[in-house]
């Protein structure tokens, strides 16, 4: 992936260790988990972590860099963990239909993009959700969308 790419999609792989010790906290937190679901799972550490840690019934994996997918798919293959991967926009797809069927306890993990919105825009580039004002903001703020507002800050939203 090209530098401006990966500045673009705020691409930050997060090391399979660290993932590791993520899941681990979470275990001691009394976190339990039926679905584990990655909304951007990029090379798939979390998937590969949570599976080991969680034994989950369901491991789903999103992600919209297909090389990135394939690599995941073939880790967790060799790993022996069974995993639904799709590749998706995370910004276009339908997670309330996606997270409607779900029974069970459910953990959405990951790391999601590590970029603002006025980085995407300084550099041309086109990975950003469709804005609206459904924070219901006021005056300037309503105008600008908060123009540079975290990416990952609205996915979470």
């Amino acid at each position: 992936m090209k530098t401006s790419e990966k500045i673009e999609f705020g691409d930050f792989q997060t090391p399979l260790a660290l993932a590791e010790v993520v899941c681990h906290a979470l275990v001691r937190l009394g976190v339990r988990a039926d679905t584990v679901i990655e909304p951007t799972c990029g090379l798939g550490s979390f998937l590969l972590a949570a599976a080991e840690v969680f034994e989950p019934r369901q491991l789903v994996g999103f992600e919209i860099n297909p090389t990135y997918l394939a690599k995941a798919a073939s880790d967790l293959e060799s790993a022996g963990a069974s995993a639904r991967l799709r590749h998706a926009d995370f910004f276009s797809h339908d997670w309330d239909r996606e997270l409607s069927g779900i029974e069970g306890d459910l953990l959405v993990i990951g790391n999601p993009p590590w970029v603002t919105n006025s980085t995407v825009s300084g550099i041309s580039g086109t990975n950003l959700p469709e804005k609206s004002n459904f924070q219901g903001l006021r005056g300037i703020a309503a105008m600008t969308g908060k123009s540079n507002f975290d990416i990952s800050e609205w996915m979470l939203i």
